[in-house]
């Protein structure tokens, strides 16, 4: 059995839930983590370390996770990248495209994996009801229309605060959903956003956001994004596609009953954290294997974020995403 050593960079909630998947993968071993404040919830046996430099010098490693905030994603993913490890990193890639070329590069360079943790491309019901839509089995006709929402309260954390360092509610949290919709209704034509500042941590920052994307035939999706849901609300999650002789709902805990589908390709855990972690390490033990979400799905889901971002300044102002690209 081939196993690869692993170290999470970041031990923040998603940190955490990827060093417990990576303990259960029969093909990985975790033996670093790295944080900038200490934890109590280190696994036994894991070395920790609150240099992520120091980390990288002193382990023997095969690949990392990225969990840290996303304004340190550039410089953390080049030197992994430069020491020949293979990079599982969380979305958002980075805050700018230049960001994400130079991590592009960098791996591209050293011949390392770059992968993108877009988990919603291996969550069961997305996963499911897009494998179904393009199959010749498919009951609804022609997309025309995909609709999306996710709510939650504001993060935990001072940084999420700062547009600077997290781009807000659009790159941080509407990202998910704009990027499934581009996966599931492909290249989109133009994009508008209108987005409300909240108040938290002294800051104001984008924190509720309707984003609307036009592509080919009149299809379009509605994005809804909320960071200003009141305490104690529980993420909550909704889509529903559209198409032209039926429609599926669907969220994180399943497709609503009533809109059966036939699954096509079956996963190999409802948990999608799991499925993408082991499809990275399935992915850097069998070197020929393509990545689901290579550096180039990470930067154009950014672009997508960063032109809503464009509209939002400009009170909704229609974007032309070809044009964007261009600038």
């Amino acid at each position: 059995m081939e196993i690869r050593k692993f170290a999470v960079l970041g031990f923040g909630n998603i940190g955490y839930t990827h060093a417990q998947n990576i303990i259960d993968h029969p093909n990985a071993l975790l033996t670093a983590i790295f944080s900038r404040s200490p934890r109590d919830n280190v696994p036994q046996g894991v070395n920790f370390y609150n240099d992520y430099e120091e980390l990288i010098k002193s382990e023997d490693l095969d690949a990392v996770v990225i969990a840290t905030p996303t304004f340190t994603h550039e410089k953390i993913a080049c030197l992994c990248a430069e020491n020949e490890l293979d990079i599982f990193l969380e979305k958002p890639m980075a805050l700018t495209l230049e960001e994400c070329d130079n991590i592009i590069s960098a791996a591209y360079n050293a011949n390392v994996k770059l992968f993108l943790g877009h988990v919603l491309r291996f969550w069961p019901s997305y996963f499911h009801v897009r494998n179904f839509v393009k199959s010749s089995k498919s009951t609804i006709g022609d997309i025309m229309e995909f609709e999306a929402k996710r709510l939650s309260t504001f993060p935990w954390s001072n940084w999420f605060a700062d547009e600077s360092k997290s781009g807000g509610v659009i790159l941080d949290l509407s990202i998910h959903d704009l990027d499934y919709a581009n996966w599931i209704l492909g290249y989109f034509i133009s994009i508008s956003c209108k987005a409300k500042r909240i108040k938290h941590f002294g800051m104001k920052v984008y924190g509720k956001s309707i984003t609307t994307l036009k592509f080919e035939k009149e299809k379009k999706a509605k994005i809804e994004a909320s960071w200003a849901e009141k305490p104690d609300f529980p993420l909550t999650t909704y889509a529903n596609l559209k198409g032209s002789e039926g429609n599926i709902e669907f969220n994180g805990e399943g497709i609503f009953e009533g809109y059966p589908i036939e699954i096509i390709e079956p996963l190999e855990s409802y948990d999608g954290y799991y499925n993408e972690i082991s499809h990275f390490i399935d992915c850097i033990i069998n070197r020929d294997k393509n990545l689901a979400v290579n550096g180039e799905d990470g930067k154009i889901s950014v672009a997508i974020c960063l032109a809503a971002i464009e509209s939002a300044n400009n009170k909704g102002k229609e974007v032309f995403f070809d044009d964007f690209l261009k600038k």
